[in-house]
């Protein structure tokens, strides 16, 4: 089975489970294979939008029915999501809507809102709204990103899409590295 088959097949699959871990180079990759014509833009963003909203929605629910009994059973969590609660009082909506912004604190942050004052339906409200932009601009950036990727190397559908997507995947690999091992220095440097 070759790779843009299995694009055809479980690309839609992928950018879902995207959504829901911290997808933005998926949702990116799924841009770009919709550019490519491997799957089609407003269904990468459909699927991206139901990951992100399933994710929040359930470490939200979480927090606000099971939030004591995770904080007890993880103490380290707890400085993590009790410091900042008071800021998530006072901002809640805001925070909702621009969670999807947050990378890194994804889990941590909802988990903070259902344990906050705000109100289920707020919450659900702005965190819905904030999902949509998040799709939007993620999703948009990488089927621009396969304009940009032809205007370098001419007609995308002359190179064989897997060797764009493992480009993509590697640079995406060496940011990564970067990431760690600059978190890394800094968590040293303490």
């Amino acid at each position: 089975m070759s790779l843009i088959s299995l694009i055809d097949s479980y690309g839609y699959v992928a950018v879902f489970l995207g959504g829901i871990f911290e997808g933005e180079a998926v949702l990116v990759l799924g841009g770009l294979a919709a550019y490519g014509g491997f799957l089609k833009l407003p269904l990468v963003f459909f699927f991206a939008f139901m990951g992100a909203i399933v994710s929040d929605w359930a470490w939200f629910f979480v927090g606000r029915h099971k939030g004591k009994k995770v904080i007890e059973r993880w103490p380290k969590l707890k400085n993590l999501m009790l410091k900042p609660q008071r800021h998530i009082d006072k901002r809640a909506p805001f925070i909702s809507f621009a969670l999807r912004f947050m990378y890194g604190f994804r889990t941590v942050v909802p988990l903070s809102l259902g344990m906050s004052t705000i109100k289920t339906p707020v919450f659900l409200l702005f965190n819905t709204l904030g999902s949509i932009l998040w799709v939007l601009i993620v999703g948009i950036s990488g089927y621009f990103f396969g304009d940009v990727l032809e205007i370098f190397l001419g007609k995308l559908k002359r190179y064989e899409f897997k060797i764009i997507i493992s480009t993509f995947i590697g640079a995406m690999a060496i940011y990564g590295i970067y990431t760690l091992i600059k978190y890394l220095l800094r968590k040293s440097l303490k």
